[in-house]
């Protein structure tokens, strides 16, 4: 979808119209720090590399490219998991504290910024608004199976496979 935003913005700018517009890709942290526990998720999430590819060349066409990585935000879904013990609240699920997830307000107040004229000079680049998680380790911010398992006292062989 990226590289149809940016084809678009750039036709507009060969035919002699002034364009200028930013091309925001929402991914997710999975992509940034990979993990064994999370790997189809974090693959998908490749598209940094895009990011960061195109980034380097649209500005000569007036476009900017860039990238968010949210963490876990804190959304009905997420309050769904916790409730059902299917994520577990001291994952980065809590909403307050020092391991808290984040609102979708600090999504979306990262994304504004980044479309707006003070970011002018941003572009091929991801930032990540995840409250730290990342850096801890990509485990420690979401439920393994093995800790799945021990959270609700299960082994896996009771799962039909």
């Amino acid at each position: 979808m990226l590289r149809e935003f940016y084809r678009r913005f750039k036709e507009r700018s060969l035919e002699d119209r002034p364009t200028h517009g930013v091309v925001v890709q929402i991914m997710g942290t999975g992509g940034e720090r990979p993990s064994f526990n999370y790997v189809a998720a974090g693959s998908s999430n490749s598209a940094l590399n895009v990011v960061k590819a195109v980034g380097a060349r649209s500005k000569r066409h007036g476009i900017r490219v860039v990238g968010v990585n949210p963490g876990i935000i804190f959304t009905d879904r997420l309050r769904m998991l916790v409730e059902q013990k299917m994520h577990r609240s001291d994952l980065g699920a809590a909403p307050s504290g020092p391991f808290a997830a984040g609102s979708v307000d600090d999504v979306a107040d990262t994304v504004a910024f980044l479309a707006s004229d003070a970011a002018a000079h941003i572009t091929g680049t991801t930032i990540t608004v995840d409250g730290g998680h990342t850096g801890r380790a990509a485990d420690d911010s979401r439920a393994t199976v093995e800790q799945f398992l021990e959270y609700h006292n299960r082994t896996l062989d009771e799962f039909s496979i």
